[in-house]
């Protein structure tokens, strides 16, 4: 695993280089925290770090993150407790 995270961790060097995964692996891998003087500079800043992050021998949810990030409605706040179900996943599932 790779991550491009700025002053905690510089870009591009292994974060968990080599590390060997059992089948039953701990599905988190990791936890990626960003923050910002505001909403969108999070959100930024929440975008550069994923678009970053290398993963590889395992299927993440990078790209459903991503997705979130990148929607209209999210970034303005427009979400609720069901916003994934009602409005994200169907969005999804017509592409």
């Amino acid at each position: 695993m790779e991550a491009a995270l700025g002053k905690e961790h510089p870009p591009g060097q292994p974060l968990l280089h080599g590390i060997h995964r059992s089948p039953y692996y701990d599905s988190l891998l990791g936890k990626l925290i960003t923050r910002g003087d505001n909403r969108q500079e999070a959100i930024g800043k929440m975008q550069e770090a994923l678009a970053g992050f290398v993963i590889r021998g395992v299927d993440t949810t990078i790209p459903f993150h991503q997705r979130i990030l990148e929607n209209s409605d999210y970034r303005a706040g427009k979400i609720n407790t069901k916003w994934i179900e009602d409005v994200l996943l169907p969005q999804i599932q017509v592409t």
